[in-house]
């Protein structure tokens, strides 16, 4: 069974390895129960630099006021000096080994996001992610294949009562979905420590609970990859900006075919 609380305390600033029969594992687990939690794959460190980078941008939205800010494209506005942790996470070998496990070789990125859901942030609608909530809307069967890969990283020290995403194991073997309550009472709300990582089935039915905390937030950067054949914008995925994408390693330009001006 999947380790779902990745968190340890106290918290320390060190970066786990994994072999080759534990990557082995993460790839069963994401087979059989849609998701897996890998702990601890970033460092706190950097987890906490770009914990600071998301909530620096995010308050110089005009939503800053809402209790769950998202920003679909959050590249695009971090400054140089910032850009090392979101490469990381973009192009880790264990996700990436992860996803051509899924997806084949060639794979892209899909849009690189970020989440600020603060207390008394409101519970999400349960749904899969894109474009499978399009079968859903056109009442078709659900592909048990999957052309895109999520990711969701914790930066901060994620409970479950922070707005934690809360998941449904084997809902993407699933070949309909209903509506976005459907599987909430069989959902399970994944914590984890800085620098974890949920990497998750494209079907699978997951939703953000509601932040009950008094004082925590909940910071996160998210995004996913998708087979090679996909065109990302027909998807809906904002493309990064070229003057980023310039400034990235090499490891993240191969996953990015296209930019945007």
């Amino acid at each position: 069974m999947p380790t779902f609380n990745a968190a340890a305390s106290p918290i320390e600033d060190r970066q786990a390895t994994y072999d080759k029969p534990a990557i082995a594992g993460f790839k069963r687990e994401l087979d059989v129960y849609g998701f897996v939690v890998i702990p601890r794959l970033l460092s706190a460190g950097d987890a906490e630099q770009a914990a600071n980078a998301v909530v620096r941008v995010m308050k110089q939205q005009p939503e800053v006021a809402q209790a769950d800010q998202h920003l679909s494209n959050i590249m695009d506005l971090l400054t140089p000096s910032e850009y090392s942790p979101f490469a990381k996470m973009l192009a880790h070998p264990v996700c990436l080994e992860i996803a051509e496990h899924v997806l084949g070789k060639g794979v892209q990125l899909t849009e690189p996001g970020a989440r600020w859901k603060k207390p008394g942030a409101g519970a999400g609608p349960m749904h899969p992610s894109a474009p499978l909530g399009r079968f859903a809307e056109w009442g078709l069967p659900m592909p048990n294949n999957s052309f895109v890969l999520p990711f969701s990283w914790m930066l901060n020290d994620l409970k479950a009562d922070m707005g934690a995403t809360a998941y449904v194991p084997f809902s993407h073997l699933s070949p309909h979905y209903g509506d976005s309550e459907d599987g909430r009472q069989y959902a399970i709300p994944v914590e984890g420590a800085p620098g974890s990582v949920v990497i998750y089935h494209q079907a699978l039915w997951h939703a953000f609970a509601p932040n009950k905390s008094k004082d925590r937030a909940r910071v996160g950067f998210m995004g996913g990859y998708c087979t090679g054949w996909v065109d990302p914008v027909g998807v809906g995925y904002h493309l990064m900006k070229k003057r980023v994408l310039d400034q990235m390693p090499e490891a993240v330009k191969v996953l990015n075919k296209r930019a945007a001006d």
